[in-house]
């Protein structure tokens, strides 16, 4: 599936999308106050154009490894140390 682009004023990178009830669950990598965030967001529709919602989190982008450690632990992949652990 490809991406839409992101709306005026949204800037990051999609990294992930999931459709579900009419709305989009999103994952961007994006930058606030010089650092950069990993926003898992629920955007939607207005018309034909996709908005950002109140409803989602933001993740430090320092926890990324952290986040595919426990993804790939949780599909049974055997986890390199560079991604470090999971405690």
């Amino acid at each position: 599936m490809s991406a839409p682009a992101p709306p005026d004023g949204a800037k990051g990178t999609i990294l992930f999308e999931q459709p579900h009830r009419g709305d989009v669950w999103r994952l961007q990598l994006s930058e606030w106050k010089g650092e950069q965030r990993l926003n898992w967001r629920k955007w939607y529709w207005s018309g034909d154009e996709l908005k950002p919602g109140k409803e989602g989190c933001t993740i430090p982008v320092e926890r990324l490894s952290d986040l595919t450690a426990a993804l790939m632990a949780h599909h049974g992949l055997m986890v390199p140390p560079s991604l470090g652990s999971l405690s």
